[in-house]
């Protein structure tokens, strides 16, 4: 079992000037281990870019609150993160990345 990495992270220019602040790839997360386990996150690949605003919409035991937890680093036991990768990209002060 591996933890996502979720060390901060130059932001790359992006066509168009987008530049990422948040990139989810392969996000999974368990509750329970083996057979009986429960895949309540399952592969996730998201980008968020600078000046956007995201929304998650779902039913209910969807996901949603596990998916943010999970990326907030406050993911709580049973709850596992088994897979993917976080990355926080951040601006220096003085206008250009860090």
């Amino acid at each position: 079992m591996t933890a996502p990495d979720t060390a901060p992270a130059a932001a790359p220019a992006a066509p168009g000037g987008r530049e990422p602040r948040l990139e989810i790839r392969g996000l999974t997360v368990d509750y329970g281990e083996g057979a009986d386990a429960v895949h309540a996150v399952d592969r996730v690949d998201l980008t968020l870019h600078r000046s956007e605003t995201l929304g998650l919409a779902g039913e209910s035991g969807s996901g949603k609150s596990t998916l943010a937890h999970a990326v907030t680093r406050l993911l709580r036991p049973p709850g596992t993160i088994t897979g993917g990768t976080v990355v926080y990209h951040r601006r220096a002060k003085d206008g250009g990345t860090a």
